[in-house]
């Protein structure tokens, strides 16, 4: 018997804490969710589904998928190989180091955002050596 494809669900009230190592986990709350704070490192992967007012996040090798989840407030700290993607949110914060390894870089993609902050600094649209940021919207010029 392995637990390679093994499934587990959980009904219960929300978590506010998930440590996510080496492992696939999916999470999804029914009810707004005010706070949740997660840790996803050893190659392992979150997908989130819900609404959540905050996800405070800590990555080292691991991926976050919370493009299916309505959340108003995105905090990331992340090291060597972390990849994060949400949707629309309203305030996207990200903690990247100055330095890393060459294949060692976090990857970032949004939506949009009304605030995006890098390293405790407005993001400018300027590359970071250890982080890169994408947003998916399309940025056009309004119809006459």
């Amino acid at each position: 018997c392995t637990l390679e494809n093994a499934s587990v669900t959980v009904y219960g009230p929300s978590l506010s804490m998930l440590d996510v190592v080496g492992a696939t986990v999916a999470y999804e709350t029914d009810a707004t969710q005010q706070i949740l704070k997660t840790t996803i490192r050893d190659d392992a992967t979150l997908r989130l589904a819900g609404r959540f007012g905050a996800i405070d996040m800590a990555g080292r090798n691991g991926t976050l998928h919370a493009s299916d989840a309505a959340i108003d407030d995105v905090t990331l700290r992340l090291e060597d190989n972390s990849d994060v993607v949400v949707g629309v949110v309203r305030t996207l914060s990200v903690e990247a180091p100055a330095s890393c390894g060459v294949d060692s870089k976090s990857g970032v993609t949004y939506e949009r955002a009304t605030n995006v902050l890098v390293n405790g600094a407005q993001y400018s649209g300027v590359s970071t050596a250890c982080l890169t940021l994408e947003s998916t919207q399309e940025i056009g010029t309004p119809e006459a």
